[in-house]
């Protein structure tokens, strides 16, 4: 009887191990196919060129005037937004823009920044400044929409701007 309970014994034992060793194996290759990314596909960076702020805005002489068309917009730099990643400058354009059922008479993007690296996913507009012609001095300042707006991994931010000269 020794034998047999034995011979049982170690069969079990083989089978149990067997099955345990399947069972790792294929957990490990599963696991694998799953984590696996394929070569040649989209790397870290492949979204970053659609990581930016879009910005339409206008400007008018206090809040209780009209908008200024474009062209009689004083003149000014371009319009420099702080965020929580650091300041960009976003290029204008003059072209009415329909953002949220209003229209704006510029527009702008940071989509051409150098600087387009630091457009991470979460970047947000803090405050945003109508700067003068110099660069240097804010024609108007306004507060930004703040964090519950931040730029998306593959897509990006939208806001909109009046500036008040007064």
């Amino acid at each position: 009887m020794t034998t047999r309970m034995t011979t049982r014994l170690t069969t079990k034992l083989r089978t149990g191990l067997l099955l345990v060793f399947t069972a790792t194996a294929m957990a490990a290759s599963l696991s694998g196919c799953i984590i696996e990314t394929t070569s040649g596909g989209p790397g870290p960076n492949a979204c970053a060129k659609k990581r930016y702020i879009e910005v339409a805005w206008s400007v008018a002489a206090d809040a209780n005037s009209p908008n200024y068309t474009c062209a009689q917009t004083p003149p000014f730099s371009a319009v420099r937004l702080l965020t929580n990643n650091g300041s960009f400058e976003v290029g204008k354009q003059c072209e009415v823009t329909n953002y949220m059922n209003m229209l704006f008479d510029w527009d702008g993007s940071t989509a051409d920044s150098t600087m387009d690296d630091r457009m991470v996913e979460g970047t947000y507009i803090i405050s945003a400044d109508l700067m003068a012609p110099d660069g240097i001095t804010s024609l108007s300042p306004a507060p930004g929409p703040g964090s519950q707006f931040q730029v998306q991994s593959c897509a990006p931010l939208t806001a909109a701007f009046i500036f008040d000269l007064q």
